[in-house]
């Protein structure tokens, strides 16, 4: 499984998540006129350690989570319930078994935010995670 794929997928099993955005939460690409608010999940970086043997089974992976809509406040409410309360609730701080993934920690990494004027009109609150995973 994909970081872009488990991240989704705990997502999905967020209540606070999935009470404002039901089932839209993206990997990589939103479609053309997305309904807001909706999340995009895509993966920005991934590193296998290795040594002279071979490569180990633990990845890392930087992860994205955008929170997008049509105003700040409600792309920071969105971000805000992605991200938990820092001790697993949400993303930050999750270790845990994602269908079947074995997740080792979700470590909260930067937050931003930006506005996409002319046609979209969007707001967006992005979050960067580092995800080990076996």
């Amino acid at each position: 499984m994909t970081p872009s794929a488990t991240i989704k997928g705990r997502l999905a099993g967020i209540t606070a998540v999935t009470t404002l955005v039901g089932t839209r939460v993206y990997v990589d690409l939103l479609p053309q006129k997305p309904t807001l608010p909706a999340i995009r999940v895509q993966r920005i970086s991934e590193l296998e350690d290795a040594h002279l043997r071979g490569a180990r089974a633990i990845r890392r992976a930087r992860v994205q989570v955008d929170a997008i809509a049509a105003s700040l406040e409600t792309a920071t409410a969105v971000s805000d319930a992605a991200h938990g309360d820092g001790a697993g609730s949400g993303l930050a701080g999750f270790e845990g078994e994602i269908s079947g993934q074995r997740v080792m920690a979700v470590l909260p990494s930067d937050t931003r935010s930006d506005y996409e004027g002319d046609e979209l009109r969007q707001w967006r609150v992005s979050r960067d995670y580092i995800v080990w995973m076996r």
